[in-house]
């Protein structure tokens, strides 16, 4: 299979805007990944260790330990007391993963399927307006 000059330059954009997507998707897939951790510690009970995302806010992590997780303590000590509790990293991984993930994927795969279309589209008209030499 020869390849034209087009297609070869076709592939090379291509190559080189995944790869300038999958830099730019980097960063923020690395800090939704990334893990932090706060310790919550209740008097007389004793503390608890709580696991974030690092792209949740100190101000989210700090309210959900305040409503949620303290509450959850109180009622039940021997759940949380000396352990730590990887569920809010999970909770917010699993509900923003996908939608970044996917934002990311049609970032790249968008632009490179579209400009592929629109050049065979292109190459299919221009055929129709060239003259087929015909044999009189």
């Amino acid at each position: 299979m020869k390849l034209n000059g087009w297609i070869r330059l076709w592939i090379v954009g291509a190559t080189v805007w995944i790869l300038f997507i999958g830099y730019v998707a980097y960063q923020p897939l690395v800090l939704l990944y990334g893990k932090k951790t706060y310790d919550a510690t209740k008097e007389g009970l004793g503390a608890s260790s709580f696991v974030f995302s690092a792209a949740q806010t100190e101000s989210e992590a700090r309210s959900f330990l305040g409503s949620t997780l303290i509450p959850a303590v109180e009622r039940d000590p021997q759940k949380y007391i000396g352990k730590t509790d990887p569920s809010p990293y999970t909770r917010f991984v699993d509900q923003h993963a996908p939608a970044l993930i996917l934002k990311y994927i049609e970032l790249a795969l968008g632009p490179v399927a579209l400009v592929l279309a629109l050049g065979w589209a292109i190459k299919w008209v221009r055929s129709g307006f060239e003259r087929q030499s015909s044999s009189r």
